[in-house]
């Protein structure tokens, strides 16, 4: 089984309710990690030892959490609507990258 359907078979296990939930959820966990971080920086915390490792660590797993919320979340989202959205966005960037030529 692929990692795309893995995803959506759990999405439709869950259902929208759950899944919308624990992605908030995770993005909320997502700020923490972030938070986290920069409170250590602020403290001058050295950046390559194990805390800072270890606090990087947390944001990179709680990342990929959100990711694949979201990706579950996708598939409650009409796809037409997802791609034309999503390609509005890609647009402005070509037209943010262009600016700055």
């Amino acid at each position: 089984m692929s990692d795309k359907e893995l995803i959506e078979l759990m999405a439709q296990k869950n259902g929208y309710e759950i899944v919308d939930t624990k992605l908030r959820e995770e993005i909320a966990e997502l700020q923490l990690a972030f938070a986290r971080f920069d409170f250590a920086s602020v403290l001058k915390i050295d950046a390559s030892s194990q805390k800072m490792t270890y606090l990087l660590n947390n944001i990179i797993e709680e990342f990929v959490d959100v990711e694949i919320m979201m990706s579950q979340l996708k598939c409650f989202i009409k796809k037409d609507i997802y791609d034309l959205m999503r390609q509005k966005k890609i647009e402005n960037l070509k037209r943010l990258i262009n600016a700055d030529v």
